[in-house]
């Protein structure tokens, strides 16, 4: 937690956050608890509660069957191993892979004869689902129908009156069950709609990381009574669709798609030889669809407009007067059209949502919920709008369902070639009843190009130049002139059909045969505007810590930070009323940090405009000067003189810009309409990849129309496709597929982790202990080892006393380590590993670590009492592993393997923060270090995390050699920044309690003093316990390792530094390091007699053969 140098009066410091009640929760059948875990952990045993659970699952069992819920807790840790000679029972299943000669160890924990350590702590990470289902009728007193093992909320807080009339008043509000998470839904409305997309929500639906990809395979679709017209037959249509759906550029994939295809059952080679495919795809592309074809049931075309120009010319030219000009033909498709094609495909009329509600978020702790702001159709926005139609009067003699569609426009110029002139100005939209995550991924095929929009043509000028004469055309003429077409297009889509369905609406019937009233709203419009703020402040801090001396450094640095973090707030895909209070706040610091930067560091410097600027300003006013001398309007401008001096200008920052001033409606703006994801011109740059692909396989020649065309032959196509149920379906695995392969495709996305089951790569562990001997890391590596495994095999075999966290808990007897044994004394290596960790969000993401590459630092969480204290601990991966455990010791159950994942991790240590806007600072402490290294359950890692060096400290060691190949301390710089701005998750982590996804953080003994950005609070003295005596480095005796404070792992990592004062004591000499390890030789004196069961005699000198090799090292 980085300290605070200022008082009260520093920007940031005012308390914005609530203080909530504490927790008490009685069971149904009589029990009272005052810890959610405590709770929790009741409910997973208790009858009657597991007996209502099952009923209430009952009565929802067809809802329950069109969502895959997540089961809580440890889930899927437990698998059968694969690759083995015997059937092994997995323990953990989690994936990753390491070479050979990278086997590792574990950190020096609670082995026997020294007191335990803490570990990291436990967490139960629910799988991320989308809010409770809605009663499928007026629901009656409240139940438990959350997942099993989930603290139960009531599922309905109002009450609700039957509607005695026919017109829509809205006079009742509405709550649905809270799920795991606290989300729950709010409607204003006399019922609960019947109609629920989020039902239809799966894990896949959540998961943000990359999917198998989908291909369509002939023979696994039943038999349809529709015909594939215009395609004579199913074999000619599956290559029709290949061609056209596939993609522009065929890669291997497409190639093994193809051979599915013609290797299918059904494909006859004999109906493909005498298709006229040139006359098939002329049918596709055209316009109009003839009405008495079969396929053609709901067809949003392609029309075309002709536009006309009224240029005008005032009275000082030669013919004033408004001028009419034809321009070229302009594209464009009816919105009203869209949206009845978009209805009545029922795969996209599932999740389009026909009511708006309020997302409210509520933990166990809060007083009262609070907003929670991320899709368009939760909106406030949105809600007022849906308000105001109820509220009006129904149309005459319409008793439907009143439903608005909120427009979400989105339009920018894109070029269409990396090389030439060919462009396109596409205008998109999207319909905010469909949830972001869907219709911003271009593969669900959400995003409806609706016009082309044309701009001036080459011959205007030529048109017009004969009316200004030798004066030449003005540029605001020019500019006038666009802005007219672009207006005049406008006219044209928003015709009389549009405005009908915007005034009385449009009634449609959707794919569920039922009728409504749809009205058309447009919320937003987005257009390619340049970005108010840079990402190059992620990661810019320490890159420019250090190059200005003081006070300027200071200001650059604390500029950084506090953009970094305003832009991950601002970026956040979901926000609640208590991180927008925080983005107020941080908004009047970055305000406060500008001007200061501006009035204390961009004064004392002299800053110029680079020479290339100064030569392109100098060619500019060469030009403009020659073009008013000369009165051309098309010529070729002479270069500016060489001779003319260039001077470079002063340049100095200024904050009178809107860029700046937009800062401030950030807040407001999410406040109204949703998360800025919803709108932004991502999704509309994304979106550009369609027509660049598809303009490769036109003639470069009115490609306008060609691009019409192909966009209808692949809207059509999948209409087809969706007629006869040839729904993507992931290629099923063959007998010759590879298991890799194989394991690829099934990411268990619902599990913590995931290491691949293969054995391919391993070591002897007596051969790995005795070549590696000399290495410190290597140092009591079986005692620790088995010490980290004794608990987990207990836990697995149901023993009671082991809490989740701790080493060595109850006291572990000399007998219980020996019953270790390992099946082949191997030790099996994987390359990497995957976390899947549900986010702030409510997503699940994937995290994949490489010890092999920079992507190898992870973070977990720590044991602390204190809630005051870092949450946090990180750690460097030096290796994945599993082995094949039998235990023979007391409380064995059988003799069967059990395989456990392990990481072999460096523990890193947090250094005292310099300030309040700065980021955490660790270092590694010296690898001979006791507790320097250790072992780690995956089920334990929260995610990877972002270290950083700090380069301005340098390399800890001078002459960059190590002790350690395994560790590679010789590389090591000295201290390192965490990268809590590395991406939106990283953001709310450090925003304790505030991740709505992150259930960990609502901890009650977390909420009153914890709940706070850890980036605002000011220091506490838990954080500087440690570092009262900088003046030397401190060392780990005996006493202090047999002491309960200091035989706390958290507490070594945290609170003690190996290099004492980091700006002091730049490097450790030789001496000290012998030191150090003398040290921890003698307080572990006597351990390297346990239980080794490959241990040599040399192995009895390892502590005067290490003094040695450190003499002969360092001299």
């Amino acid at each position: 937690m980085p300290a605070s140098t200022n008082t009260s009066d520093e920007p940031g410091s005012a308390n914005i956050y609530p203080l909530y009640n504490l927790y008490s929760e009685t069971c149904p059948c009589g029990k009272e608890f005052y810890q959610p875990n405590s709770f929790s952990l009741h409910l997973r045993s208790c009858k009657g509660t597991k007996k209502r659970l099952s009923d209430a699952q009952n009565k929802w069992g067809e809802l329950m069957k069109r969502r895959r819920t997540a089961q809580r807790g440890n889930l899927g840790l437990e698998s059968e191993a694969e690759g083995s000679s015997d059937h092994l029972e997995v323990l953990d299943a989690g994936g990753a892979a390491l070479s050979s000669n990278h086997v590792l160890a574990e950190e020096s924990q609670g082995v026997l004869g020294r007191r335990a350590r803490r570990l990291p702590k436990r967490y139960e990470d629910f799988i991320a689902e989308s809010p409770a289902i809605l009663p499928a009728s007026i629901p009656s007193p409240p139940e438990p129908t959350s997942h099993v093992g989930a603290a139960v909320s009531a599922l309905c807080s109002a009450k609700v009156l039957v509607p005695t009339s026919a017109e829509p008043v809205i006079c009742k509000t509405l709550d649905s069950s809270r799920n795991v998470f606290g989300l729950f839904r709010r409607y204003h409305a006399e019922n609960f709609p019947k109609h629920d997309p989020d039902a239809q929500i799966m894990l896949e639906d959540l998961v943000d990381v990359g999917c198998p990809q989908q291909k369509y395979c002939a023979g696994d679709a039943p038999q349809s009574n529709y015909s594939f017209h215009p395609y004579p037959n199913e074999s000619s249509f599956l290559l029709g669709h290949w061609y056209w759906n596939g993609g522009v550029q065929k890669s291997q994939e497409d190639f093994k798609s193809l051979v599915d295809i013609v290797s299918g059952p059904k494909f006859l080679p004999e109906e493909v030889r005498n298709v006229n495919w040139k006359a098939i795809n002329t049918q596709l592309g055209q316009e109009e669809l003839d009405e008495e074809e079969e396929w053609a049931d709901i067809d949003a075309g392609w029309q075309r407009s002709s536009v006309s120009l009224l240029a005008p010319f005032h009275r000082r030219t030669a013919n004033p007067g408004p001028k009419s000009q034809q321009v070229s033909d302009f594209y464009h498709r009816s919105v009203v059209s869209i949206l009845r094609e978009k209805l009545s495909n029922k795969d996209e009329f599932q999740h389009f949502h026909l009511e708006p509600y309020e997302l409210l978020w509520q933990t166990v702790p809060m007083e009262r919920p609070v907003q929670v702001q991320g899709e368009l159709y939760s909106s406030p926005a949105f809600i007022e709008a849906h308000k105001e139609l109820q509220s009006m009067a129904a149309e005459p003699g319409c008793a439907l369902q009143r439903v608005v569609v909120g427009l979400m426009y989105a339009s920018d110029v894109t070029h269409l070639t990396l090389f030439g002139t060919a462009k396109l100005w596409p205008l998109y939209v999207y319909f905010g009843n469909f949830s972001k995550y869907r219709r911003c991924k271009v593969s669900n095929n959400l995003c409806e190009e609706v016009a082309y929009f044309q701009q001036l043509p080459s011959d205007f000028k030529d048109f017009a130049a004969p009316h200004f004469g030798q004066k030449g055309i003005s540029d605001t003429f020019i500019t006038h002139c666009h802005r007219e077409l672009f207006h005049e297009q406008w006219k044209i889509l928003l015709d009389e059909e549009f405005l009908s369905a915007y005034k009385h609406g449009v009634v449609i019937e959707c794919s569920d045969g039922v009728q409504r009233r749809f009205y058309l709203h447009i919320f937003t419009y987005s257009a390619d505007y340049p970005e108010k703020s840079f990402n190059c402040s992620l990661c810019a801090i320490p890159a420019f810590d250090g190059l200005l001396p003081e006070p300027h450094n200071g200001n650059i640095v604390e500029l950084l930070y506090v953009y970094a973090h305003w832009h991950g707030l601002a970026k956040l895909r979901m926000h609640t009323d208590l991180t927008l209070n925080i983005l107020d706040n941080l908004t009047s610091i970055l305000g406060q940090k500008l001007r200061k930067f501006d009035d204390e560091t961009c004064s004392k410097f002299v800053t110029l405009e680079l020479p290339r600027e100064a030569e392109t300003r100098n060619r500019r006013a060469a030009k403009a000067s020659t073009k008013k001398s000369e009165g051309l309007t098309n010529s070729a401008f002479p270069s500016p003189n060489p001779k003319t001096p260039k001077t470079c200008r002063c340049k100095r920052l200024n904050l009178n810009t809107y860029k700046h001033h937009a800062y401030g409606d950030y807040s407001w703006t999410i406040r109204q309409l949703g998360t800025t994801d919803s709108y932004s011109t991502e999704a509309s740059e994304l979106a550009h990849r369609s027509p660049k692909r598809r303009y490769l396989r036109t003639s470069h020649k009115m490609f306008i129309l060609q691009l019409a065309q192909s966009e209808r032959r692949q809207v059509r196509l999948r209409r087809i496709a969706r007629r006869h149920n040839h729904h993507p379906a992931t290629k099923i695995q063959n007998s010759s597929a590879s298991a890799s392969d194989s394991e690829e495709q099934t990411r268990p996305l619902d599990q913590k982790y995931h290491i691949g089951k293969n054995q391919n790569t391993f070591v002897h562990i007596g051969r790995f202990l005795n070549d590696n001997k000399g290495d410190p890391a290597i140092k009591d590596f079986m005692p620790v080892l088995r010490a980290h495994l004794l608990p987990r095999i207990h836990r697995k075999n149901g023993a009671t006393g082991f809490k989740d966290g701790t080493c060595g808990t109850p006291e572990m007897e000399q007998k219980q380590l020996d019953g270790i044994l390992f099946k082949a004394d191997r030790i099996y290596s994987h390359k990497i590993v995957r976390f899947y960790y549900t986010t702030y969000d409510v997503r699940r993401a994937e995290d994949v670590i490489n010890p092999n590459t920079p992507h190898q630092n992870v973070m977990l969480l720590a044991d602390e009492k204190d809630p005051s204290a870092h949450p946090f601990l990180y750690a460097r991966v030096l290796g994945i592993f599993h082995v094949n455990v039998v235990y023979v010791g007391p409380g064995m159950i059988n003799n069967t393997p059990t395989r456990f994942d392990f990481l072999w991790v460096r523990w890193y240590e947090r250094v005292p923060p310099e300030g309040q806007f700065h980021l955490d600072v660790l270092s590694f402490p010296p690898v001979a270090r006791s507790a320097s290294l250790g072992f780690v359950d995956p089920a334990d890692v929260l995610r990877a995390c972002h270290v950083v060096p700090k380069f301005k400290e340098g390399f800890r060691h001078k002459d960059r050699m190590g002790l350690s190949k395994f560790c590679k301390d010789g590389e090591d710089w000295k201290q390192y920044f965490v990268g809590r701005f590395a991406d939106r998750d990283m953001v709310m982590l450090f925003h304790w309690g505030l991740g709505v996804g992150h259930t960990y953080s609502h901890d009650v003994h977390n909420n009153a003093t914890s709940m706070w950005p850890i980036s605002q609070t000011p220091a506490s003295q838990s954080d500087l316990r440690g570092y009262e005596d900088d003046s030397s480095p401190t060392q780990l005796t005996g006493a202090d390792a047999t002491s309960s404070e200091s035989t706390n792992l958290s507490n070594n990592l945290d609170d003690s530094s190996p290099l004492g004062d980091p700006n002091v004591e730049a490097e450790l000499s030789s001496k000290e390091r012998e030191n150090e390890v003398l040290s921890d030789s003698s307080e572990e004196e006597g351990l390297n007699n346990g239980p080794l069961d490959y241990q040599e005699p040399e192995y009895d000198n390892y502590d005067e053969e290490l003094r040695a090799e450190f003499e002969n090292m360092y001299g």
